[in-house]
């Protein structure tokens, strides 16, 4: 051996007081909570499989009973959802025209104001003009 495979290596009578030869195994040292959290821990996660196992075997049964027309059925939702669809689209667009009048109502209603109050002043003006002029 080499001198520095002394400084390296325990020393032989060291070998009981580094690695005491009493125990073959550390499995031993395992304590009983830690052996239960084990096994609950398996049951936990065999309970779970099987749960999971089960509610896919519910679907699939489901699954399998629904009635042959069922696409069918489908089918005619999607072409009804469709259509409601395509009438939303219609009133929106009418939605859009109806605010166009709307507001061109409201600017013409606007002018029929003005006129009516020019007409009112008019009226205002020909009434004081008359009171000048004799009556029989």
């Amino acid at each position: 051996m080499s001198p520095a495979s002394y400084l390296t290596a325990p020393p032989r009578v060291a070998g009981t007081s580094i690695a005491p030869d009493d125990r073959a195994s550390s499995i031993r040292d395992v304590s009983t909570p830690i052996w239960a959290s084990l096994g609950f821990l398996c049951f936990a996660v065999a309970a779970g499989t099987a749960w999971v196992c089960y509610q896919l075997v519910q679907a699939w049964r489901q699954l399998r009973r629904l009635p042959s027309g069922i696409l069918g059925q489908v089918g005619e939702l999607t072409r009804g959802l469709a259509d409601v669809e395509q009438r939303i689209a219609t009133m929106e667009r009418q939605l859009g025209d109806l605010q166009q009048h709307v507001d061109s109502l409201s600017v013409s209603l606007a002018r029929v104001r003005v006129l009516k109050s020019a007409v009112g002043e008019v009226r205002a003006v020909v009434a004081s003009a008359r009171s000048f002029i004799p009556s029989k």
